[in-house]
């Protein structure tokens, strides 16, 4: 049983690890497409203050 035991924590530990992994990956992706948005706001606002002018 203790085998058993053993390989069910050491999978839970594995999923955990990969939950924190996909976590961490998200949070970056998150991160990375709110710099193109707010590149892409400043570029749109640049591009209308020389339309403007």
């Amino acid at each position: 049983m203790q085998n058993k035991n053993s390989l069910f924590v050491k999978n839970y530990n594995q999923s955990l690890a990969a939950v924190d992994l996909g976590t961490k990956l998200t949070e970056k992706t998150a991160a990375s497409l709110m710099n193109v948005v707010d590149g892409t706001d400043e570029m749109i606002f640049e591009i209308n203050q020389i339309a403007e002018a």
